[in-house]
């Protein structure tokens, strides 16, 4: 299970394993859905606001909900010591792949340890169909 727990501040603890892309991006939709309540208005993300209406969420809020109730893991060592950090995803864009371009001050495409800009688009665009829909 790639969800290990919730930390005090009550974000979700997700774990992307870097194997299987589609995978990830499965498992990171179906944590999204379990941390955020977020619904389905035809095929739109909404959610329900304090006065009771229906809230679009675009793309940018969608990023800063994920922020708000989700959260990685990784071990930091601090001198002698290790200790857990807790961090958002950062949904980096993916540099351009071909020549090497330090020239330019641009990076090539290498492994990424997280999903990147292009996965949590695709996770935005497909998880209508994951959540509870407006009747």
């Amino acid at each position: 299970m790639n969800d290990i727990a919730h930390r005090p501040d009550g974000r979700l603890v997700h774990h992307w394993q870097g194997r299987d892309r589609q995978q990830d991006i499965n498992a990171l939709a179906d944590a999204i859905a379990s941390a955020i309540e977020l619904f389905n208005h035809n095929g739109t993300l909404v959610r329900l606001g304090d006065d009771g209406e229906l809230v679009p969420v675009n793309f940018a809020d969608f990023r800063v909900l994920i922020d708000q109730r989700i959260c990685t893991l990784r071990l930091m060592r601090k001198g002698t010591k290790w200790r857990k950090e807790f961090y958002p995803f950062p949904f980096d864009p993916v540099p351009p792949s071909g020549p090497r371009t330090n020239a330019m001050g641009l990076q090539t495409a290498t492994r990424s340890s997280g999903p990147d800009d292009k996965a949590l688009r695709e996770i935005f665009d497909a998880l209508p169909a994951l959540l509870p829909r407006v009747v």
